[in-house]
């Protein structure tokens, strides 16, 4: 019986061996993709995103660099200078007293303190004063193209350090004014 078995078991194979021959080996899902043709494409973007990439980064870069060596607007705030000098004195530092001096030097009163901050903040008014006259002109010329972009840069940039430098004048007051509360209310 086993060798009747195996005789039929090899006619009836014998027998669907054109089905055999037709049927495809199963494709999995590595033979199915053409590497190549899907490498290029992924190739080129990342070339192209890099390419991007490094435009940008140095494109910000001199833009930055070319911004921080614009001429500024206004001469050196020299207000800003005498009080910021004025307020770090250490009457102790034996480099604050005058050279062929025998005084030592005390701490500086609070009155000249004020009046170098007062001096600061009429400077930053008339900062702002020349400020906002100089803007719709500016604007104005900026808009016809008889200036360039360096110098609208240069006057933002201005714009921006006095308002920094009314915020700070602002802050120095009121420092000022809670420091004298407390001195005269102890």
């Amino acid at each position: 019986m086993s060798v009747s078995n195996t005789s039929q078991s090899l006619q009836s194979a014998s027998a669907h061996e054109p089905i055999l021959k037709n049927l495809r080996p199963i494709q999995t899902f590595a033979t199915m993709v053409d590497w190549v043709g899907l490498l290029i494409p992924l190739a080129y973007l990342s070339i192209l995103i890099g390419s991007l990439a490094t435009f940008s980064s140095l494109y910000r870069r001199r833009k930055a660099q070319k911004a921080a060596n614009l001429a500024p607007w206004f001469p050196p705030h020299l207000q800003r200078n005498i009080y910021l000098s004025l307020l770090h004195i250490d009457p102790q530092d034996p480099s604050s007293t005058p050279e062929g001096s025998d005084k030592s030097l005390s701490q500086v009163p609070d009155s000249i303190i004020r009046a170098a901050l007062l001096r600061r903040a009429v400077e930053d008014i008339h900062r702002i004063i020349q400020v906002r006259n100089a803007k719709p002109a500016l604007q104005t010329l900026l808009q016809r193209g008889s200036v360039g972009d360096e110098l609208w840069q240069r006057f933002q940039i201005a714009e921006q350090e006095i308002e920094e430098e009314v915020k700070d004048v602002v802050s120095e007051v009121s420092f000022i004014r809670q420091y004298l509360l407390s001195v005269y209310l102890n």
